[in-house]
């Protein structure tokens, strides 16, 4: 969606539990090939957009107010972890 983005507040405290919308925290996208998504029907409120993938770690936005204007995210997923030994017998 072309445009100004609006401000995005700072990651911070979380908001109080109460203030926190279910449908907010309920709501599910895909994004496409570019990495594009857009989570429509949304009722104003706090939220907080959590990415995952199982080849990356888990991305998280701070929280932003859902509402108005177009919020534009951008979220980099990292490489997942990785295990590096040696597996041995009783002998070492």
């Amino acid at each position: 969606m072309p445009g100004p983005v609006p401000p995005i507040p700072s990651a911070g405290a979380a908001p109080p539990r109460e203030a926190l919308d279910p449908q907010l925290t309920s709501s599910m996208g895909v994004s496409d090939r570019t990495g594009s998504f857009a989570l429509s029907g949304l009722r104003a409120g706090t939220a907080q957009v959590v990415v995952d993938h199982p080849a990356f770690q888990q991305t998280r936005s701070g929280w932003i107010q859902v509402g108005g204007a177009v919020a534009a995210l951008r979220l980099v997923l990292r490489a997942g972890a990785v295990i590096a030994g040696r597996v041995l017998d009783e002998r070492g």
